[in-house]
């Protein structure tokens, strides 16, 4: 007999195995078991199916019934609960968290550039120190930066050509999750390829259309132009140094 175990604070599934056979019960006339050997936080009632986004517990006198992954504690249903917004927007992170290729167009050559949450709190750092370098009229000055393939020295109108790249990339990553949150219902199967763009593939359609949805919504690719100069020999500025040779003295008191 095949019996099903539980978390016994949660009630969630956690597998099944081969009950034991109760040795007080006796056997009938063909050798079966007249009984069986249930442990606690098991039962023998069968699971249902696992579901997308869904977690199976037990309730007791309940049985079995499916909660919300996001939302273990609620009260369970019979029927296994689709994707809501939340789940588009967890795919929609992991999405944009994978990264792309840049092209340097020189020696530099392709680069990965890392999207993690992490990262994107270090291109912060990297856009704010490029846009303060060409607000201040020295777009050529160089910054030194790792990414996915290993350090590189770009300057801050590479870094401007990097951004671009990146909306290019993300940004129907964007749409296209807006379009799933606003279906009704949301495709069971939200998180296949068919509803989410090719970062890698500027010419690719952008998704698969919707329910209701006559074509999929236009994937504008705006062009990457090509890096000019060489940043090896352009002025560079260590992130920690001043921006020219400039000392400043400090006034003496009145």
């Amino acid at each position: 007999m095949i019996i099903y175990h539980y978390n016994h604070d949660t009630g969630e599934i956690v597998g099944s195995s081969v009950a034991d056979a109760d040795p007080m019960a006796g056997v009938d006339e063909d050798g079966e078991p007249l009984g069986w050997l249930i442990p606690a936080n098991a039962t023998t009632i069968p699971a249902p199916q696992p579901m997308p986004g869904n977690i199976r517990v037990f309730r007791g006198e309940s049985g079995w019934g499916y909660v919300k992954a996001s939302d273990p504690l609620e009260e369970p249903t019979a029927e296994p609960h689709g994707p809501d917004e939340n789940d588009v927007a967890d795919e929609r992170a992991r999405r944009l968290g994978v990264g792309f290729q840049f092209d340097f167009h020189d020696e530099r050559g392709v680069h990965f550039i890392n999207t993690s949450a992490a990262d994107m709190a270090g291109w912060d750092e990297v856009t704010k120190i490029a846009n303060a370098l060409i607000m201040s009229g020295e777009p050529n000055r160089t910054i030194d930066i790792k990414t996915g393939t290993g350090p590189v020295r770009l300057t801050a109108m590479d870094w401007q050509q990097i951004l671009i790249r990146a909306g290019q990339v993300r940004q129907p990553i964007f749409a296209a999750s807006f379009a799933l949150q606003a279906a009704d219902p949301i495709p069971a199967d939200y998180k296949d390829d068919k509803y989410w763009p090719n970062p890698e593939d500027d010419n690719a359609p952008h998704v698969t259309p919707l329910p209701g949805q006559d074509v999929a919504p236009p994937h504008v690719v705006p062009p990457i132009l090509p890096i000019t100069g060489d940043p090896n020999n352009a002025p560079h500025v260590p992130i920690d140094a001043p921006t020219d040779d400039r000392t400043i003295t400090p006034e003496e008191p009145a």
